[in-house]
């Protein structure tokens, strides 16, 4: 039988796919089969940031009991387009593997079933949202490869065939309120102003061409701070959008501005007069229907 109880989870590193756990795990075995728990293990623990510490073993008449502390760092595989929205789940799969039909597997996850379990991880930046725990049974005739498989001399992980895989999830979400401050608000207020200024139809082509240029200045340099925000620089997510949206957006009106202010004849110029009126209204919708199919 083996049980687990998840002490913390921690730091988690989007950037680099991983995150930190500290658990005890404890083994109720037939003396017989005590040998079989080195056939326990972790999956997507890191073996160079990892620590197994044995902080008891006890013994009741046939049986053995044995309880370990890990903690290291985990790997997961995190999908990063949704930022600075993302959710993520967190997984800790504990495997068990069986050598022989005689010895049966069994896991104890009362511990992990609590209602106050999930708020006790602490995250910074993160919520936690749903918490479950799920069992695999499965049939492989090899567990991933010879040299994560303790070989003994019977040659026994060879012939390795059941096993049962405990998996702890967790769903965490992204806390938005730094995203809306460091992001997004930021971000449209560069879009916004210049659309705002074509409104005003008796400003000067230097003062209008000025302020667009500026605001598009100003988000080329702002989006520096994004890359450091970022989980990826390698990869688009929602928050590099909508910095391609604010520099599109710039880029637009200024293009327009330079395009009105041209001299015209006067039955084109009447007509200009009616394309002021409507084209700021027309780039201000445009903008927030595409905000809206960035970030929903």
């Amino acid at each position: 039988r083996v049980g687990l109880d998840i002490i913390d989870i921690n730091e988690i590193d989007v950037r680099n796919n991983s995150f930190s756990c500290n658990m005890l795990y404890w083994v109720i075995a037939d003396s017989n089969h005590i040998d079989q728990e080195n056939y326990i293990g972790f999956e997507n623990m890191s073996t160079n940031e990892a620590e197994r510490d044995a902080v008891a073993t006890r013994y009741e008449e046939n049986f053995v009991v044995k309880i370990y502390r890990v903690s290291g760092k985990f790997y997961s595989n995190y999908e990063t387009f949704d930022f600075p929205f993302d959710r993520h789940q967190i997984v800790i799969p504990i495997s068990a593997l069986s050598t022989s039909d005689e010895m049966k597997i069994s896991f104890d996850f009362s511990r992990l079933l609590g209602k106050v379990k999930k708020d006790s991880f602490k995250f910074i930046d993160w919520a936690t949202d749903d918490y479950f725990v799920t069992i695999d049974n499965q049939l492989t005739s090899r567990l991933g490869s010879l040299d994560k498989i303790m070989v003994d001399s019977s040659n026994s992980a060879v012939n390795l065939e059941k096993y049962k895989l405990l998996n702890v999830r967790l769903e965490v979400s992204r806390r938005p309120w730094g995203a809306i401050t460091l992001i997004i608000l930021p971000f449209m207020m560069f879009s916004i102003l210049p659309i705002f200024m074509l409104f005003f139809h008796k400003t000067s082509f230097e003062e209008v061409g000025e302020l667009i240029i500026t605001s598009f200045l100003a988000a080329v340099a702002y989006s520096i701070n994004l890359t450091q925000l970022s989980p990826t620089t390698d990869s688009m997510n929602r928050a590099y959008l909508f910095l391609l949206l604010t520099l599109g957006v710039n880029f637009l009106c200024f293009l327009y501005v330079t395009y009105s202010d041209r001299p015209f004849s006067p039955a084109k110029e009447l007509r200009m007069q009616t394309v002021r009126i409507y084209v700021p209204y027309v780039i201000l919708i445009l903008y927030i229907i595409l905000t809206y199919y960035i970030f929903i």
